[in-house]
């Protein structure tokens, strides 16, 4: 069982390193969510590049599309981007419990699970910038040694 723990781990961080390289220099143009409250793990993001690519996650992996029919999945709503010319400079994850894209001018997009009652978890995010008083908590846990580079 751990063994193949291990294995999924290190497959998902292939992936992910791959998924890294297509989108490097890609330039944000919209970041999109879409979160069904009525499911447990349904948070879905979509980064929407001015390549006409788009990064989507869907609650625990990132895949890279050009598909723009994308768009049409889902009742997306639109958030807050990061200023223009910001590319994507990292993903990193915290075994599959948090995630954290990094964007060039140094704002995170914090991916989390919590508690919400007694048996209920909840996954959300946010956008933390390097203002926000929440800013050097999360760097700091997105730097962590523990913490795997995507």
């Amino acid at each position: 069982m751990m063994q193949e723990k291990t294995q999924q781990l290190s497959d998902t961080t292939i992936i992910n390193k791959m998924i890294i390289s297509q989108i490097k220099d890609f330039k944000v143009k919209n970041i999109y969510f879409y979160d069904d409250k009525n499911e447990i793990y349904n948070l879905k993001l979509l980064v929407e590049f001015i390549e006409n690519k788009y990064l989507y996650f869907d609650s625990a992996s990132f895949n890279v599309t050009d598909n723009a029919d994308i768009l049409n999945q889902y009742n997306w709503k639109k958030i807050e981007i990061p200023e223009e010319n910001t590319n994507i400079i990292s993903i990193k994850e915290d075994e599959l419990t948090s995630y954290f894209i990094l964007f060039s001018n140094n704002d995170i997009l914090y991916i989390f699970q919590r508690l919400i009652s007694s048996n209920k978890w909840e996954q959300n995010f946010e956008i933390v910038k390097k203002i926000s008083e929440d800013y050097k908590e999360v760097e700091n846990y997105m730097n962590k040694d523990w913490i795997d580079v995507l």
